[in-house]
């Protein structure tokens, strides 16, 4: 095997990952949603407060993972766009294309339609 082969590999378990964590994601949430019947409340990209645009209800969608998402307030040098790769209780992953990790709140998110 050449080293291209070997970072192919890499590469597609990578990837591979990526998705398990999405599909252990929604059955968690499937799970939850069996034993709570209630609707689950959505992460929203939309401004809260007086200045909120009045938008009818379900144009908000919940982050996933492999998501391209802007951060709201990047620490100082830190790179503000990035691909979402885990998703927890009350914190979001971002690696940025340098392979960066940054954690924050999905409050601080906002989704970019770049690459």
């Amino acid at each position: 095997m050449t080293n291209d082969d070997i970072e192919q590999l890499i590469e597609q378990i990578k990837e591979l990952q990526i998705r398990q964590s999405g599909l252990l994601l929604r059955l968690e949430k499937a799970r939850q949603a069996e034993k709570n019947p209630e609707p689950d409340e959505t992460v929203s990209t939309t401004p809260v407060g007086p200045t909120a645009p009045k938008e009818p209800t379900g144009t908000t969608r919940e982050f996933a993972i492999g998501d391209q998402v802007r951060v709201r307030n990047p620490n100082l040098f830190q790179t503000d766009k990035g691909k979402i790769v885990k998703i927890g209780k009350t914190r979001i992953t971002i690696q940025t294309k340098s392979g960066t990790k940054i954690q924050r709140a999905p409050k601080n998110l906002a989704f970019t339609q770049d690459e």
